[in-house]
């Protein structure tokens, strides 16, 4: 196989080989695909006015998932790419471990923004990014985080007139019993 992804490279240089591009199509279309038909079914636990809408955009989207699904299914056996997942799952690329670093830290905005609201996560995720992934200076990763903070807000708040959510611990010194 090794042979086979080094002639790949060769005939077209920087570019990713064939056979990793087909895993990575693979992956992908096995995500959405997991993800649409979720959400498909959430849709009918939505009132009939809710639930016509999703149902209008998933349906197509779901036929085109199996008629890609089946285009994969043809040309499954032009590529080794069980191999290539394999060695991905296994740690062995340095793209699929900064992919999941940046997942990892996409999560830990999700919780942030749970806990403390949209401001305090986008102002500590940008400084974290900035700071600790960046190694920019500490005076440039602080600056940056709350002129944007800043400016998010500014925009949001006032431009848009968009209240965006405060988190657990604003609600709850606000009076909401959240805990």
């Amino acid at each position: 196989m090794d042979d086979e992804v080094t002639k790949e490279e060769e005939r077209r240089p920087g570019l990713p080989s064939p056979t990793n591009l087909f895993a990575l199509e693979v992956c992908f279309l096995s995500i959405i695909a997991v993800v649409v038909v979720a959400a498909f079914f959430e849709a009918f636990s939505y009132k009939l006015v809710s639930s016509r809408t999703p149902f209008v955009i998933m349906a197509p989207l779901l036929l085109l998932i199996a008629l890609h699904a089946r285009r994969l299914w043809v040309i499954r056996h032009r590529h080794q790419w069980v191999e290539v997942v394999a060695a991905a799952l296994r740690g062995r690329s340095p793209m699929v471990r900064k992919i999941a670093g940046l997942v990892a830290w996409f999560v830990l905005l999700l919780g942030f923004i749970q806990v403390a609201g949209h401001y305090a996560a986008i102002a500590f995720f940008m400084f974290m990014l900035m700071w600790y992934v960046a190694k920019e200076r500490l005076g440039i990763s602080l600056l940056l985080a709350a002129v944007m903070t800043l400016a998010i807000f500014v925009l949001f708040e006032e431009v848009f007139n968009i209240e965006l959510y405060r988190g657990m611990i604003y609600r709850y010194f606000a009076g909401y019993r959240v805990f």
